[in-house]
Order: C-alpha cells, then sequence, then structure tokens
C-alpha cells in the first residue's frame, strides 16, 4: 500500500503545492476536490459547502456550540450561532430527560441540590420518554 505524505513545509499546509507553498484554490479545486467528487458519485461542491456541512454534521450529531465554535476557528460562540443556529434548534439530545430523571431519583446529586416536593414517599412512576416543549414567549 502507498501512503500519502505531503512535503514539508514552514507553513505545515495538508494540501501544499510541489515546493511546499500554499496550493492555489482553483488548482485544488479543479486537479482534486471535484475529480475525487465525480469518482465518488456526489454532487459538485465549494470548500466553503465541505465546512458548513462539516460544521452542521457536528451539531446534528450533538457537539456543544463552544466545540463547534473552536473547530471552526470563530472568535465567539455567538458568531457560531448566528450561522448555524437553525441546526441547534433542531438538535434534539437526551438532556432534558436525564436532568429530569436526576431531580426524580431517590438519591440526591453530589451538587447540595435536592428536590423537595412536600409529599409523603410515594412510589415514582417511570419516566420513560418526555418529549420536548415548546416555550412561547
Amino acid at each position: 500500500m502507498t501512503k500519502i505524505a505531503c512535503p514539508t513545509s514552514e507553513h505545515d499546509l495538508v494540501f501544499p503545492n510541489l515546493d511546499g507553498k500554499p496550493l492555489r484554490r482553483s488548482i485544488a479545486l479543479r486537479r482534486g476536490l471535484w475529480p475525487a467528487l465525480r469518482r465518488a458519485e456526489l454532487r459538485t461542491v465549494n470548500v466553503h459547502s465541505l465546512r458548513h456541512s462539516f460544521a452542521s454534521a457536528l451539531i446534528a450529531k450533538g457537539s456543544p456550540v463552544t466545540e463547534v465554535q473552536s473547530i471552526l476557528g470563530h472568535s465567539s460562540p455567538a458568531i457560531t450561532l448566528n450561522v448555524y443556529s437553525h441546526w441547534f434548534r433542531a438538535t434534539r439530545t437526551t438532556a432534558m430527560d436525564s436532568v429530569v430523571r436526576d431531580l426524580l431519583s431517590s438519591k440526591p446529586e453530589k451538587s447540595g441540590h435536592k428536590v423537595d416536593t412536600g409529599r409523603t414517599k410515594q412510589p415514582r412512576a417511570k419516566i420513560t420518554h418526555l418529549s420536548p416543549v415548546a416555550i412561547s414567549s
């Protein structure tokens, strides 16, 4: 098996030209990305589309906004939320179920907080699934 290696350069680039300098975007697209996409029978996209798709996939898998912000190099999470907020709104995690289970469990968390319902001890109903609740303003 042949191993792919990039020439070493002062810029430590992933896709340098033969001299180790930055590859022009048009050349990288025409000679690298677009032929690879055709061979894989995928539609033609540009680098920005790939970046946006990658970020959207991270969010869809439940990555926190601060992680996505760091990976993309945004200066603040606010920029990431401004661009990708529609994905965060559409992403559902098990966080709410987990918090409710912790609050209703018979053992209080080590945080020092305890749920006090003011009732006597009665068997609690088993929670199998909670649906997200929409809050309107």
